[in-house]
C-alpha cells in the first residue's frame, strides 16, 4: 500500500510540474483574409491577429492580363489600416489585349527632378521607397519600353543624404536602374569633385552605375567638358536606340557658390544640345532623342522644340525651378513635343508617353502627365536599407535640442530670429543671408514639436560658412536693395565703417560688395550650426524655440 501510494504522489508531482511548465493557451482574436485571384495563379489566404496591420501578398500573374491591386466591395484595398473582421478580396485585372496586338508601341519615359535627398517619407507619403516601387513595375511591364532618368539636384537637401554626400542616394538609383541623370546645380554644392568620386571607378568609395550628363558644363582651364560628364549617352532598348541629351539651364552658375564654381562655366544650352543632338543623328546612332535639362525656361524649351532634321528632339525634360507642369509644343514643322517638370522632393514623377509604330519607328501620338507618387506600395529593398541607414545615423541627426514655441507656418516665420543668430554668433554690428538659403519646404512646424538636429538640416541643408568682413556704411545699405537678403536691423550711418558678418555663399559673389571691404575674416563657423547652438542655448535656460 505504502508503494502504491507513493508512486501516485510522484505521478501527481508530475503533473503539477509539466502542467506547471506548458504554455497557456493562446486566447488571441484571429481574422482571415482570402484572396480570389479570378483566374490568376492562387494566393494563400492570410491569417493574422484581430487589430493588426496586414502585410500585402505576392502579385497574381494571369496571362494576358496586367494585375492592377486588390478590391474589397469593389474599392481598392491599400493593406494600411488594421484588420477586425474577415475579409474577402478580390482581384483587379487589365485586359492587354489590345494593347499586346497593337500596331502601336508605348515608349514610356520617367523622370525624377529637384529629389533633394528627401529618402524617407513625410508623414506616410512620398519617399524613395514608395518610388522604386513604382518604377520597379513600370519596368515589369513587357508591352512597354521604360526609360528612367533625373533631371538633377538629386542629393543635397536632407540630413540623410547629406551625410554621405548623396551615395545613399546613388545606390538606390542603382537598385533602380536609373538611366541617366543630368546634373543639377546643387549638385556642385560639396564641390563638383565629389561627384567624380561616384564615376571613378572605385568601388569602395560608391559608383553610379548610370551617367552623369551635361553637355554644356565645362571648365575654364581647358574649355573641354568635364572629364567625368557625357555629353549624351547612347542605349538600346526593346529593338530601340535611345539618346539622352544632358544641359545645364543658361546662367546657373548664379545659383552656386562662387568657390564651388570658380572652375567652371556653362555654354549656351541650346547651341550645345543642337550640337550633341546633330552628332547623334548624322551618325544614325539613335532612333530618339530625349533632352533633360536642369533648366524651367519656357524661350529654351521653345528652341529645342523648334530643332529639326537632324538636330531635332523627341521629349523634354527639366527642372530646377521645382515647378510642376506637363506640355505639349509645337515645333516649327508641327511636330508635337512634349515637355514636363515634376515639382520637388518625389511628390511627383514625369512622365511622357511616345507612341512608336512598330514597323516604321514614326512617333504617332504623344503624352505628358505628372505623376502622384502620395500613395502606393513601399519596396522592401529600400525600407531595409533606408531602415539601416537612418538608424546608423540617429545618435546624432535624430537628437532633440528643443521644441517649436509655437506655429511656425513658413520659413518667412523664422527669418529674423535666422539671421539673428549669424550676428550674435560673431558679435559683428549686423549680419546678412540670402531667403533662398532656407527652405520652404522643411514647413510647417507645429507649436509643441521636437525640434531635432534633422528638422535643421532640412531647413538649412547647405553647408554654408559664416565671414566676417569691415564695410562702409555706404555699400551696406547699397546691400539694403538686394530683393533675396534679410539682415538684422541696424541704422547705418553711411560715414561710418561697421563689423559685417554674411554667409559665403553671398559673401563670395562679386555682384555684391562684401569682398570690397577690409579685415576679412573666415571664422570657421557653420550658419546650421549656430542655429542649431542658438536652440539648444534656448532649451537650456527652458525656453522653447521661438516662443
Amino acid at each position: 500500500m505504502k508503494k502504491i501510494f507513493n508512486s501516485l504522489f510522484i505521478v501527481i508531482i508530475l503533473l503539477f510540474v509539466v502542467g506547471c511548465g506548458s504554455t497557456p493557451t493562446d486566447d488571441k482574436e484571429y481574422v482571415t483574409i482570402t484572396f480570389e485571384t479570378g483566374g490568376g495563379t492562387e494566393i494563400s489566404s492570410l491569417k493574422i491577429e484581430k487589430g493588426t496591420i496586414p502585410g500585402e501578398p505576392a502579385e497574381p500573374k494571369r496571362n494576358g492580363y496586367e494585375f492592377d491591386g486588390w478590391l474589397l466591395f469593389g474599392q481598392p484595398y491599400s493593406f494600411s489600416s488594421p484588420v477586425a473582421s474577415d475579409l474577402v478580396l478580390t482581384a483587379k485585372w487589365n485586359d492587354l489585349s489590345d494593347i499586346l496586338n497593337s500596331e502601336y508601341r508605348d515608349i514610356v519615359i520617367y523622370s525624377l527632378n529637384d529629389f533633394h535627398g528627401a529618402l524617407n517619407q513625410d508623414e506616410g507619403e512620398f519617399g524613395m521607397s514608395r518610388i522604386a516601387a513604382f518604377l520597379k513595375k513600370e519596368q515589369a511591364k513587357e508591352y512597354q519600353t521604360t526609360i528612367i532618368l533625373s533631371a538633377g539636384d538629386m542629393f543635397q537637401g536632407s540630413a540623410l543624404s547629406n551625410y554621405k554626400y548623396g551615395l545613399d542616394v546613388i545606390n538606390i538609383m542603382n537598385y533602380i536602374n536609373f538611366d541617366a541623370m543630368t546634373l543639377g546645380n546643387h549638385e556642385f554644392d560639396w564641390g563638383l569633385d565629389k561627384m567624380g568620386l561616384y564615376k571613378d571607378d572605385d568601388k569602395t568609395n560608391g559608383e553610379a552605375d548610370f551617367p552623369f550628363l551635361g553637355c554644356n558644363i565645362f571648365e575654364k582651364e581647358t574649355n573641354e567638358l568635364v572629364d567625368f560628364v557625357d555629353p549624351y549617352v547612347i542605349f538600346e532598348r526593346d529593338d530601340y536606340k535611345f539618346a539622352v541629351v544632358g544641359y545645364m539651364g543658361y546662367g546657373l552658375e548664379d545659383s552656386i557658390a562662387t568657390s564651388m564654381i570658380k572652375d567652371y562655366y556653362f555654354d549656351d544650352p541650346v547651341k550645345c544640345v543642337s550640337d550633341a543632338v546633330y552628332e547623334i543623328r548624322s551618325n544614325d546612332l539613335a532612333d530618339f532623342v530625349i533632352a533633360v535639362g536642369h533648366d524651367g525656361s519656357d524661350s529654351v524649351n521653345q528652341q529645342l522644340a523648334n530643332l529639326t532634321g537632324d538636330y531635332q528632339v523627341d521629349a523634354i525634360f527639366n527642372g530646377h525651378t521645382h515647378n510642376s507642369y506637363t506640355k505639349v509644343l509645337t515645333s516649327i514643322d508641327a511636330r508635337q513635343i512634349p515637355v514636363v517638370q515634376a515639382g520637388t522632393a518625389g511628390e511627383l514623377l514625369g512622365k511622357i508617353v511616345l507612341s512608336v509604330h512598330k514597323e516604321n519607328q514614326s512617333i504617332d501620338s504623344v503624352l505628358s502627365e505628372n505623376v502622384s507618387m502620395a500613395t502606393g506600395k513601399l519596396d522592401p529593398f529600400v525600407e531595409e536599407y533606408l531602415a539601416q541607414a537612418n538608424e546608423e545615423v540617429a545618435p546624432f541627426f535624430k537628437r532633440v535640442i528643443g521644441q517649436a514655441g509655437r506655429d511656425l507656418n513658413s520659413k518667412y516665420t523664422i527669418t529674423d530670429w535666422a539671421v539673428e543668430t549669424i550676428k550674435n554668433s560673431t558679435g559683428a554690428d549686423i549680419a546678412f543671408t540670402n531667403l533662398g538659403g532656407l527652405r520652404a519646404s522643411a514647413f510647417p512646424i507645429k507649436e509643441g514639436a521636437d525640434i531635432t538636429v534633422e528638422k535643421l538640416y532640412e531647413i538649412m541643408p547647405f553647408d554654408n560658412a559664416i565671414k566676417l568682413v569691415t564695410m562702409k556704411g555706404y555699400d551696406i545699405q547699397l546691400m539694403f536693395n538686394v530683393g533675396d537678403f534679410i539682415h538684422t536691423d541696424l541704422e547705418i550711418d553711411p560715414d561710418k565703417e561697421y563689423r559685417v558678418a554674411a554667409i559665403d555663399y553671398i559673401f563670395d559673389n562679386d555682384s555684391y560688395l562684401f569682398n570690397k571691404g577690409t579685415d576679412i575674416e573666415v571664422t570657421g563657423l557653420l550658419f546650421r550650426d549656430v542655429m542649431i547652438e542658438a536652440i539648444e542655448n534656448n532649451t537650456e535656460k527652458g525656453l522653447k524655440w521661438m516662443e
